[in-house]
């Protein structure tokens, strides 16, 4: 009994006993779990890993995205702000806030008229409104700037 009393007081005069040091998981010469931990032979990351570039401008990216109206539809839809207003429109259960609260210039729908409002204090909106608010280059005014003449 003398001696399981000793042990026990020079443990409690030791100090506390330090947790073990962690093991790394996954770096060099070790596999990791999962996927992606195989490099190719040059040293570089697998082709699967590896960052793609220009992928935005890739076709079918593009292809994939949801698409506004042009800025030439929504300088249309600018001349005549009337038919856009809160309880003109006709309500839409499948729209934000019933299709009720609607920006032209950006072409989106809100849930609510304040959320609108913050909407259009947003750099986003005023940049989209100055784009429509400018007047569109018509097919005319390409011809004359590509040197094609037309006679009237």
């Amino acid at each position: 009994g003398n001696r399981a009393q000793h042990r026990v007081c020079t443990r409690l005069l030791e100090g506390p006993v330090p947790p073990p040091p962690r093991r790394r998981v996954g770096g060099p010469g070790r596999a990791a779990m999962g996927k992606g931990h195989k490099q190719s032979k040059q040293g570089g990351l697998s082709t699967k890993t590896r960052k793609k570039s220009n992928k935005n401008s890739r076709a079918s990216h593009i292809a994939r995205k949801i698409r506004t109206k042009d800025i030439d539809q929504v300088h249309d839809d600018l001349k005549e702000p009337n038919k856009f207003l809160a309880g003109v429109l006709e309500k839409d259960e499948d729209l934000p806030g019933m299709g009720q609260f609607y920006c032209i210039a950006c072409s989106r729908f809100f849930q609510t008229a304040a959320v609108k409002v913050a909407h259009e204090k947003s750099k986003l909106h005023k940049r989209r409104l100055q784009k429509a608010s400018d007047i569109p280059h018509s097919q005319l005014d390409a011809e004359l700037a590509a040197g094609m003449t037309h006679d009237r």
